[in-house]
C-alpha cells in the first residue's frame, strides 16, 4: 500500500496510531543531535581512547555509543547533542588537524531510515545491509532495530537516500523508506472561542513546505504529521527527566522562523522505539 494511501486510511478510520512506547513533551526547540563519523583504527581499546577524548579534550556530548559498520572496523558513527544554534559542520572541521596526526579522519554523516514492505526477517535485512556496506563505500554503517522492524542506515551526504533505497533492493528485500507520524496540539488547554485551530491550520500549511511529509491532516482537533526519515542531518532531542529522546526535527514545520522556541507552546506525542544511540 502507498505510504500516502495508508496515511489518509488511518484517518479515515480514526483513532492514534501510537504504541504503547509513545511519549508526550513540549516541543522545544533547543537541542539537536547530529551524526558524526570517524574513520581510522579503533582496536586494541583505541575506540575507547577516541571516544574519550571526543568528550573530554574536545568537550563533544556524545549519546549513547556508536554506531558500527558490519564489513569494517575502521568505522565508525558517533551521535552528538549540541545546540540548535550550533554549525555541526564548524564543530567537525576544528577536530580535523588533531585527529588527522593519530590517523583519523572525522566526517559529517546523514541517516536514512527504511522498514520492510513485506515479510522481511531481520536476518534478511541484515545480509542487504552487510552488502550494501560492502558494495558502497559511502556507507558508513547501519543499525537494526529488530523489534521495530526499521534499518538505519548511515551514509555520506553525498549519497542520497534514493540510492540507499536501491542498494538495499538489490539485496533482494523488498524496503521501503520509513516515515513516523507525530502529534502536535496545543500545550495548554485551549480557551472557549480560542484560535488554536487556525494556529494548527497554519502549521499544517508550514509544514508541508518545511518538511519532508507522506502527508499532513487535522484529527479531532489535534495535528498529524506523517515525516519521512531519509537524507536526515540530525533529530531533534528532547529531554525527559535524565533521558534524551529522539524524534524527526519539525520545529522548523510548528514555529517556522521563531527564534526563541524554549517557551514550548506546543507539544508533540511520538513513538521513541527503534531509534540508535539510546542505550
Amino acid at each position: 500500500m502507498p505510504p500516502i494511501l495508508a496515511f489518509l486510511l488511518a484517518g479515515a478510520l480514526g483513532g492514534s496510531s501510537f504504541a504503547n512506547d509513545s511519549e508526550t513533551l513540549p516541543l522545544q526547540g533547543g537541542e539537536i543531535v547530529f551524526f558524526l563519523g570517524i574513520t581510522g583504527d579503533f582496536t586494541d581499546g583505541k575506540e575507547r581512547d577516541v571516544e574519550s577524548a571526543l568528550s573530554s579534550t574536545f568537550d563533544l556530548d556524545l549519546l549513547g555509543g556508536p554506531v558500527r559498520s558490519l564489513t569494517s572496523r575502521e568505522r565508525l558513527v558517533w551521535a552528538v547533542q549540541c545546540s540548535s544554534d550550533e554549525d555541526p559542520g564548524k564543530m567537525i572541521r576544528r577536530l580535523v588537524r588533531p585527529l588527522k596526526k593519530n590517523g583519523y579522519k572525522p566526517s559529517r554523516v546523514k541517516a536514512t531510515v527504511l522498514t520492510p514492505t513485506g515479510r522481511a526477517l531481520s536476518a534478511s535485512l541484515r545480509t542487504a545491509a552487510r552488502k550494501v556496506e560492502r558494495d558502497n563505500p559511502k556507507v558508513w554503517g547501519t543499525f537494526l532495530s529488530s523489534k521495530h522492524n526499521v534499518l538505519w542506515v548511515f551514509h555520506d551526504p553525498k549519497l542520497t537516500g534514493k540510492k540507499v533505497l536501491e542498494g538495499i533492493r538489490e539485496g533482494k528485500v523488498k524496503v521501503s523508506f520509513h516515515h513516523q507520524e507525530l502529534e502536535v496540539k496545543p500545550l495548554s488547554q485551549p480557551a472557549p472561542g480560542g484560535s488554536e485551530g487556525g494556529a494548527l491550520s497554519q502549521i499544517e500549511k508550514r509544514a508541508k513546505t518545511e518538511l519532508d511529509l507522506v502527508g499532513a491532516q487535522m484529527r479531532e482537533g489535534v495535528l498529524i504529521l506523517d515525516v519521512y526519515l531519509r537524507d536526515l542531518n540530525h533529530l531533534l532531542s528532547l529531554k525527559k527527566g535524565k533521558k534524551v529522546l529522539l524524534c524527526p526535527d519539525v520545529v522548523p514545520g510548528v514555529y517556522g522562523d521563531d527564534v526563541d522556541t524554549s517557551n514550548a507552546s506546543w507539544e508533540l506525542t511520538f513513538d521513541v522505539g527503534g531509534y540508535p544511540f539510546q542505550g
